[in-house]
């Protein structure tokens, strides 16, 4: 066996090895990581078990009840007010708002960086996404808005955290880069 074949773990030439080892790493490592958070209580002024909200602002209000309603009225299907997922909106979806008048959303957050490592100096891309949130913040950019992307240069290996907030309380979330030599 010559030194090449003892070398070359896989049998594969040596670029084809290094894409290979690049390509699983990207698998196990570069998929966002969605963070959500599980909401426990049905009280009003709680968090609901589901999220009830339909316009967004993170908490069940009497406005999402008359939302409901209209399309009810209309006989226009709305498939975030269909509660219980029989392909209609009834009185039974309405019934389920209305018994979680005033519960609140806590934020759904989706955050990560690509690549996963990059040379010192090397360019990085955070992107995010964040639901029911009424403030956003990344360590070191400040607020940002509930979704975007943003290229940042590293020197060395970097954690990024993300901060979002709702009336039901905050969710961390944090991706990591690390700087190859």
């Amino acid at each position: 066996m010559s030194d090449f074949e003892k070398a070359n773990l896989f049998g594969l030439p040596s670029e084809s090895q290094r894409w290979a080892i690049l390509i699983v790493l990207f698998l196990l490592f570069a998929i966002p990581v969605t963070l959500v958070a599980t909401l426990q209580a049905r009280a009003p002024g709680s968090q609901a078990l589901v999220c009830y909200d339909l316009d967004g602002d993170g908490v069940v209000r009497t406005a999402d009840l008359n939302f409901l309603e209209e399309r009810i009225q209309s006989a226009a299907y709305l498939r975030e007010g269909d509660f219980n997922n029989d392909s209609s909106l009834t009185q039974e979806d309405l019934n389920t708002l209305r018994a979680n008048l005033g519960a609140s959303c806590v934020p759904v957050v989706t955050f990560y960086a690509t690549p996963k490592s990059v040379p010192a100096g090397g360019q990085v891309t955070l992107s995010w996404s964040v639901d029911y949130a009424k403030s956003v913040s990344i360590e070191g950019m400040g607020t940002v808005s509930s979704s975007g992307s943003r290229e940042v240069i590293i020197n060395s290996p970097t954690t990024f955290n993300l901060r979002a907030k709702s009336p039901s309380g905050e969710v961390r979330a944090t991706t990591s880069v690390s700087v190859s030599r």
